[in-house]
């Protein structure tokens, strides 16, 4: 079978609102005082609020709170051409370079990291580096933003005098307008798709053992509907797949209480049909990646 090569589609998501929070947000981030840490369930688009407040994401440095140890935020001495040199971590870069750090997953970060970051996110706005015995001054445009996901023990990792550095504006999904508004503006796709998509996924937020689906993976199933993708193929592995997770029994459980919606889901695999069908999908393969082989 021939397949047919195409270039990648790109993307981006645009700067959306959640409930009017965004001129609050704003205010906050203007002043180095405020330190704004985002609160809200995972997949609703705090990643991509952050990186339009900052200016893109090329003006940001992420941090995965879970991920971290002290070197990753401070630094290290690194050996460079038989030199000891000392290499910035992501909050130092941050902090001399003006870009926004934000970190995401901040119940995450062990008590070592907490308080490094103590004096970067009150008035002294600085960090000494013990390696070189520097003490770095923020940039003037250094802002400092977290997030985190809505749990019951989330904020016992963090102690209270951390947390009260932090203003906590919670934001919260997007409605059904703003949703569909989305998946038409920014993906293309006719409103009946739209319509059929949104009804899938009501029903999965409705389902008693799901968290549902969230509007992250809303976006990457119209990605794939509006690349070819048949839209009942498309849900499964996006919305149904991705929130069952290797769970085949929720797997299935997702799958009946859509048909019992009487939404258009009768067949869990591929047929045929549609394998041929990827033959002339956009994403499928793009030319760098068949050129390279």
């Amino acid at each position: 079978m021939n397949k047919k090569t195409k270039t990648r589609r790109q993307y981006t998501s645009p700067f959306i609102d959640h409930d009017g929070i965004r001129p609050i947000v704003e205010a906050y981030y203007a002043q180095p005082d405020f330190n704004v840490l985002l609160v809200g369930d995972p997949g609703i688009g705090k990643t991509t609020f952050v990186s339009e407040l900052a200016g893109g994401p090329e003006r940001m440095v992420t941090v995965i709170g879970s991920k971290m140890m002290p070197n990753d935020l401070i630094g290290r001495m690194t050996l460079v051409n038989g030199e000891t040199r000392f290499q910035d971590g992501l909050l130092t870069k941050s902090m001399r370079e003006g870009l926004t750090c934000y970190i995401d997953e901040l119940s995450g970060l062990d008590d070592a990291c907490q308080r490094i970051l103590y004096g970067v996110i009150d008035h002294r706005r600085e960090l000494t580096i013990n390696a070189n015995s520097e003490t770095i001054v923020a940039h003037e445009d250094f802002r400092l933003i977290a997030s985190d996901n809505f749990s019951p023990s989330g904020a016992a990792t963090l102690n209270r005098p951390f947390r009260d550095r932090f203003v906590h504006v919670y934001m919260n999904r997007l409605d059904r307008d703003t949703e569909h508004k989305l998946m038409i503006d920014q993906y293309g796709l006719e409103d009946a798709d739209a319509e059929w998509l949104l009804a899938v996924a009501a029903v999965t937020r409705r389902a008693n053992n799901s968290v549902g689906a969230t509007t992250r993976q809303l976006e990457l199933c119209s990605l794939a509907i509006a690349s070819g993708v048949p839209r009942k193929v498309a849900a499964q592995h996006t919305l149904l797949g991705s929130i069952a997770g290797n769970s085949r029994q929720q797997f299935e459980q997702l799958v009946q209480l859509v048909r019992a919606e009487g939404l258009d889901l009768d067949e869990v695999w591929l047929s045929k049909q549609e394998m041929d069908q990827f033959d002339d999908l956009e994403f499928v393969r793009s030319e760098e990646s068949t050129n390279s082989r």
